[in-house]
């Protein structure tokens, strides 16, 4: 695994989208100087659900599932983060810091990386960091109540476009209230099963209806997004 510093592309993308659009140019300055790029081998684990937070970690580009284990049963996929998206890091400088997710890179992927020691030097600096830090974490709660919430729905036809309003950051993810179209998303129609808690079987009918309908396009292990006002149930 290779370390390097930020290049100014790269702060750009993190500044783009996710939780540092919420944040003041001063501070999210000074936080990705701190940083420091981690390059991943596709389905290698960043860190495990259960880790204790070394620090930050936002993606800078490839793409992430965000695993869980809530049994003794294989790990659920629960999202596919994309570039802009931080992991599960906004309780870095709490006593309760174990990480809630496993995040496997789904091909190469390189990440911001800022450890908790900076983090404490940047608190100098910031006195409010730890109130930054709880607006991250705040993303990931949108997230986790907007999953219970759509899960919740027993038609199959409204979880499948849930699942990919997700996928675009819709309802939780600072930085996508207004995106533009098309939009491609490096996912498989198995893993959008996956994450509308549903069979391949089930979905693969509904996806070729929404292609149809042309709010989405189908490809090989990925899908573009035509008109997301048509994934609205």
């Amino acid at each position: 695994m290779k370390t390097r510093q930020l290049s100014l592309l790269q702060k750009k993308i993190l500044l783009s989208r996710g939780w540092l659009t919420t944040q003041s140019t001063d501070f999210s300055s000074a936080l990705l100087e701190l940083c420091y790029r981690r390059e991943f081998q596709a389905g290698q684990t960043i860190f495990f659900e259960g880790d204790e937070m070394d620090g930050l970690d936002g993606l800078v580009s490839g793409s992430v599932g965000l695993y869980s284990s809530p049994t003794d049963n294989l790990p659920v996929l629960l999202h596919v983060s994309g570039p802009g998206e931080w992991t599960d890091g906004g309780r870095a400088l709490s006593k309760e810091n174990a990480r809630i997710v496993s995040p496997v890179a789904r091909n190469d992927v390189t990440v911001a990386h800022v450890s908790t020691q900076s983090l404490r030097a940047l608190e100098g600096e910031f006195p409010d960091l730890r109130l930054r830090l709880v607006a991250l974490s705040s993303i990931y709660l949108d997230f986790f109540t907007l999953l219970n919430a759509d899960n919740s729905n027993r038609d199959i036809d409204a979880l499948t476009r849930a699942a990919i309003r997700r996928l675009l950051g819709e309802g939780f993810l600072p930085g996508c209230e207004f995106p533009g179209d098309p939009v491609e998303i490096p996912v498989t129609q198995n893993e959008i099963a996956e994450l509308a808690r549903l069979s391949r079987n089930a979905v693969g009918p509904i996806l070729r209806k929404l292609e149809r309908a042309g709010a989405i396009l189908l490809g090989y292990r990925k899908i573009t997004v035509l008109n997301r006002s048509l994934l609205n149930d």
